[in-house]
């Protein structure tokens, strides 16, 4: 026996419920952690963070026809779909199997997980088209290209935690560890190209300041959703993906941004750059030959608006140590932050599926 999770519109809202005890061939069982899983194998099922909106076939919409199909999927540790599982399992009418497969292989997943680990699931989906529906309310995508994936580098502090606060404003709490301090982080990253919506953005150079908060009390099944602030964004004016953190309301500066890394002496090294009209920050690191992959799950939020954005990211991350160099007016300098950085870390393939949208 197995479960099967229903996904439907209703008021332009999606909405997935697991009903166990059904035979299904999308909740077969699986004997290991590193394969399917099936959807009543899982500790908590997947979560949906966000899906396209949902294209209805002209000719049916003009003829009033309605229906169904059930779309089966397998969704990975990263909350996406795998695109050789999709499969219509059925269908009211064969017009509708195209929208439905591609609504479904643009949507992003909160992982299911099972035993405290993400996993993969398979899990059946009836996406219905109904004339009275809305399509869901959604921002903007922003993803990276798997073909040209980004670097980024990030410095990072420990810092008494009630400095912090005031940049984070009232939209969370610092997270800060025993000794009350908490942790803020200067990260650029540069990219060959990214998409917004689906356009080519070409070439992106960005800055952020980041500020970890403790989990959200109302995050339910998204509670292992890392949540951060993003009190401050930098980038070269009028670029797009500039004009996108400002039209969700970040706050920032207008400046160019650089990344570089290169191995001199057989020594991996990083740096970027970041600037504005007021400051600059700049940092050198050394990094360890030796990585790790990882793969997030992250939101954050702007500091005094009600711009969010979130969804999977991943990156192999190299370690280190880095100097930093504050002129003029920067975050480090209102902060008082003198000292070498506590963090450094360079990653590269990295990419990322984000929503932007406003937190209701």
């Amino acid at each position: 026996m197995g479960g099967r999770l229903e996904h439907t519109l209703r008021h332009g809202v999606l909405v997935a419920t697991c009903w166990a005890g059904v035979a299904s061939s999308g909740c077969a069982q699986a004997s290991h952690a590193d394969r399917v899983f099936s959807a009543t194998a899982v500790d908590s099922l997947p979560h949906v963070l966000w899906a396209p909106p949902i294209t209805y076939p002209d000719s049916l919409r003009r003829a009033g026809i309605e229906g169904k199909v059930m779309v089966e999927l397998v969704v990975d540790t990263l909350g996406l779909p795998d695109s050789g599982s999709l499969r219509a399992v059925s269908t009211s009418r064969p017009e509708f199997v195209a929208p439905a497969l591609a609504m479904a292989r643009g949507m992003v997943f909160q992982p299911a997980v099972a035993s405290g680990h993400k996993v993969r699931v398979l899990v059946q989906i009836p996406i219905n088209f109904t004339l009275a529906a809305r399509s869901p309310e959604a921002g903007s995508v922003w993803a990276t290209d798997s073909a040209a994936p980004c670097t980024g580098l990030t410095v990072g502090w420990w810092v008494d935690a009630r400095r912090l606060q005031p940049l984070v404003g009232g939209r969370g709490t610092v997270a800060s560890r025993a000794d009350g301090r908490g942790l803020v982080l200067v990260f650029a990253t540069t990219c060959p190209r990214t998409t917004i919506d689906g356009d080519a953005t070409g070439p992106i150079a960005l800055g952020a300041v980041i500020i970890r908060l403790a989990p959200r009390v109302d995050s339910g099944p998204g509670a292992q959703v890392r949540w951060s602030s993003l009190p401050l964004a930098y980038g070269p004016p009028a670029a797009p993906v500039t004009e996108l953190f400002r039209r969700y309301g970040f706050a920032g500066g207008t400046g160019p941004v650089t990344v570089q890394f290169d191995t001199v002496g057989g020594r991996l090294r990083g740096q970027f750059a970041i600037e504005t009209r007021e400051g600059k920050i700049s940092a050198a690191a050394i990094l360890a030959d030796s990585a790790a992959p990882f793969a997030i799950t992250s939101a954050l939020m702007s500091g005094d608006s009600t711009g969010v954005f979130g969804g999977p990211e991943w990156a192999t991350r190299h370690l280190g140590t880095a100097v930093v160099e504050s002129t003029g007016k920067t975050v480090l300098s209102d902060l008082g932050i003198t000292a070498a950085p506590d963090i450094a870390a360079l990653d590269v393939g990295f990419g990322w599926r984000f929503v932007f949208s406003h937190d209701r």
